[in-house]
């Protein structure tokens, strides 16, 4: 990749991090390597593998980028500092899991409770000023905010049925949870918080080191098999 392009991001409601320049009918042809948050095989890995394709396409074969899973050079929570220092070229991960780094982060993912909808995010990203408070956020790391991409309204199993917010705390709930304004919340109610990434998360249930996580949508947790070991899920989250 040549010394002169300029660092990007793109991180989001699960967002898209990449080192990004400007594109001409005369430039060489470039790969990135980007890395994601999803598991190999899964339907969003799948997703960020189509829009690769899509790019790559859309470039006359220009540009090809490298869609890495989860962990495959760094950390799920190393990934922004990877492309700041240039070990990546982007990342395909959500702002939640670096907002002890820097808590504006957290609004590139979700404020919780604070939409009834997508839609409704993305308007507030195109029309509220959103998109322009996240890359000044993320401008800190030396990288360059694209945009979010947006799933379903998140579902969260547990191994065992809760009632109340009471619950929380009465049965010693342990959840899995990024840093940031969400673990803020459950600590507030009273569970304990467990920062894994999702690759983990089957395991950590399977052991009961965690009772239940806020992860993704339905289809995305029994994609994974959460449903068999935590039957009792929370809809819809927040």
């Amino acid at each position: 990749m040549q010394s002169n392009l300029q660092k990007t991001v793109v991180s989001a409601a699960i967002g898209l991090a990449l080192a990004v320049t400007g594109l001409n009918s005369h430039a060489a042809e470039w790969t990135w390597k980007v890395q994601s948050l999803w598991q190999p095989g899964t339907t969003n890995q799948k997703a960020f593998e189509r829009f690769a394709a899509n790019v790559n396409k859309m470039t006359g074969g220009r540009l090809e980028i490298k869609t890495l899973p989860v962990h495959s050079v760094v950390k799920h929570s190393e990934t922004l500092e990877a492309v700041g220092a240039g070990i990546l070229d982007g990342h395909h991960s959500g702002g939640a899991y670096f907002a002890g780094k820097e808590a504006g982060l957290q609004i590139c993912t979700e404020l919780n409770g604070a939409f009834e909808n997508t839609y409704q995010a993305q308007l507030w990203f195109e029309y509220g000023g959103g998109t322009e408070l996240c890359r000044e956020a993320y401008a800190k790391f030396g990288t360059y905010y694209v945009g979010p991409v947006w799933f379903g309204q998140e579902s969260m199993p547990f191994n065992k049925p809760l009632h109340s917010i009471d619950d929380f705390k009465a049965k010693g709930i342990k959840m899995r949870s990024p840093e940031g304004m969400g673990a803020a919340i459950w600590r507030r109610i009273g569970a304990g918080v467990v920062t894994l990434p999702g690759s983990e998360v089957f395991t950590a249930l399977e052991r009961g080191v965690i009772d239940g996580t806020d992860w993704g949508t339905l289809s995305m947790n029994q994609e994974l098999g959460y449903h068999k070991i935590a039957p009792y899920p929370l809809y819809p989250g927040f």
